[in-house]
C-alpha cells in the first residue's frame, strides 16, 4: 500500500462484573489517550493561528465586497486573488467513548474509534 490511509481498531473487553474491565481498558488505552492529549496541545496552537488567519480573510473579503469604487469584474478578481477560506485545523478526537446507536448517528467525529468503560 502506497501513501497514508486511515486505520480503525475496534476493541472489546469481555469479562464478568467486577473483573476490572474498566481498569484493563484504562491501561490498554493509556498510550492512545496520551497521544490524543499531545494532539490537543498542537490543535490549540493551530486553532489560534487559524482563528487569526480566518478573521483577516473575512475582513479582507468584506472590504473587497464593500468597495463601492470597484466593479464586479475587479471584485471577482480580488476575491480570486484572496483565495479560499482558510480550512480549520482537524479536531484532535481519535477515540469515542461509550457510543450508542443514537449518539453514533449524530457523531461529530467520523474518524473516532468507539471505546466503552462499562
Amino acid at each position: 500500500m502506497n501513501g497514508t490511509a486511515p486505520a480503525s481498531l475496534f476493541l472489546l473487553t469481555v469479562a464478568e462484573s467486577g473483573e476490572r474491565k474498566s481498569t484493563a481498558d484504562r491501561l490498554a488505552m493509556r498510550g492512545v489517550r496520551d497521544f490524543e492529549a499531545d494532539l490537543r496541545t498542537d490543535y490549540d496552537i493551530e486553532r489560534d493561528l487559524w482563528r487569526d488567519a480566518h478573521e483577516i480573510w473575512k475582513a479582507t473579503r468584506a472590504k473587497i465586497l464593500a468597495d463601492k469604487k470597484s466593479d464586479s469584474a475587479s471584485k471577482r478578481a480580488d476575491l480570486q486573488d484572496l483565495g479560499s477560506e482558510p480550512p480549520a485545523p482537524l479536531k484532535p478526537h481519535i477515540v469515542a467513548s461509550s457510543p450508542t446507536i443514537e449518539r453514533g448517528s449524530q457523531s461529530t467525529c467520523p474518524n473516532c474509534a468507539p471505546v466503552s468503560g462499562s
